[in-house]
């Protein structure tokens, strides 16, 4: 444990990036393009044999980890102002998507809750962040219930 406290505190050093900036980094990573990806993991492999002749005593985990932290930054640096909003501009609507994906995955809990309940929307709301930490906004889900319900029943009124 000891030495895995010392690799960790050296691959930080290595890095020169905290621990929030090395989250930041591969929250990064997540979001960018396969195209980008690869690019990145190309310029990992490099930056790990690099690493590995500075003679740095890393295990090859964190030395592979700190390769590819140190990749990303310079793919970050490398961005110009207008790709870093595009990304940031996807992700937000990629965000969107997921969120009304996983509100679609709880619609038998919200049919029972508005039909056999007759919960409110914002009722609903409030239930589903306190029991499945669904943090969606009660007209995105009268929205969602418009689309599937009325197009399933053929109804014009809400109950």
């Amino acid at each position: 444990m000891i030495s895995q406290l010392n690799d960790e505190q050296l691959c930080t050093k290595v890095v020169q990036l905290n621990e929030a900036q090395q989250k930041q980094r591969l929250r990064l990573f997540s979001r960018i393009s396969l195209i980008d990806k690869c690019e990145v993991l190309e310029n990992q492999r490099k930056e790990f044999f690099i690493l590995k002749e500075q003679n740095i005593n890393l295990n090859k985990n964190y030395l592979s980890y700190c390769s590819l932290l140190i990749a990303i930054d310079r793919f970050e640096k490398k961005q110009s102002d207008i790709d870093k909003k595009t990304l940031k501009f996807d992700s937000k609507f990629i965000n969107k998507q997921s969120q009304k994906e996983r509100l679609l995955s709880y619609w038998s809990v919200i049919k029972e809750l508005k039909e056999k309940h007759s919960y409110s929307f914002r009722k609903i709301q409030e239930y589903l962040l306190t029991y499945f930490k669904l943090e969606v906004a009660h007209s995105t889900i009268y929205e969602t219930w418009k689309q599937i319900e009325y197009k399933n029943n053929g109804e014009k009124n809400v109950k």
